[in-house]
């Protein structure tokens, strides 16, 4: 019975945590863009959003460091050692300098894929917002948009934004991980309130952020449609 219950415990926090939780960060930034003091509460549209932002993780965050990742391993070399060996292994003999070649280069690429994944990371932000902005996937992949963003932002107020943020968030964090010497309750304070609540805060500072970009609506002049309304208006009144 007692298994029973931890399954069933199992499934809740599985639930809420990985179908729930990051679609309901989605929300929150809408509230943010919308300068709303309400929590949102949409479990159907936070599943839909958790699933959407596997979408924008994958062509934001995992392609473009699985590429750098290519690009700079054969271009480093790192490949060299493993290409000989697949060709002639019983006369390869591999040397200490090829060893600390082969790690110098394995070094180089994963700073580099590193400093890829962080740069994309800024991106996948305002991807973010712009899902939660538009509620939609299409415009979140608009990536020229999302540098429009950016530069409406001005890329540096967003980089002040978020520094500021990872620091503010990452010393109240270390501050509250007290909590965890709490025994057994400790550790479900910390991962299922405080955390989130850390989480809440910069997303829906993160919304506040993106409030200064106009809406697109109000940009995208559809010149067409400008002169059927005046066509409209102009022979309309005639008949």
């Amino acid at each position: 019975m007692k298994n029973e219950y931890l399954r069933i415990l199992g499934m809740v926090t599985f639930a809420v945590f990985v179908l729930i939780y990051p679609g309901l960060m989605v929300l929150i930034t809408k509230s943010g863009i919308n300068e709303s003091d309400k929590i949102p509460v949409g479990i159907g549209k936070s599943i839909v959003n958790t699933f959407k932002l596997l979408v924008l993780h994958i062509c934001y965050l995992f392609i473009p460091a699985f590429i750098a990742f290519l690009i700079i391993s054969f271009a480093t070399g790192m490949w060299n050692i493993p290409f000989v060996m697949m060709g002639d292994a019983s006369n390869m003999v591999i040397t200490a300098d090829m060893v600390l070649r082969f790690f110098q280069s394995l070094y180089i690429t994963l700073i580099g894929v590193m400093i890829v994944c962080w740069l994309f990371s800024l991106i996948y932000y305002v991807a973010k917002a712009r899902l939660a902005n538009f509620n939609s996937l299409v415009e979140a992949l608009k990536i020229h948009k999302v540098f429009r963003d950016i530069k409406q932002i001005t890329f540096s107020k967003f980089i002040a934004w978020y520094l500021v943020m990872m620091v503010i968030l990452t010393l109240i964090n270390a501050v509250l991980m007290i909590v965890l010497f709490i025994p057994y309750f400790g550790f479900i304070l910390f991962f299922c309130v405080l955390n989130p609540i850390l989480t809440i805060i910069f997303y829906y500072s993160l919304g506040l952020l993106y409030s200064e970009v106009s809406d697109e609506k109000e940009h995208d002049f559809d010149l067409d449609k400008f002169q059927k309304e005046i066509e409209y208006l102009k022979y309309g009144r005639m008949h």
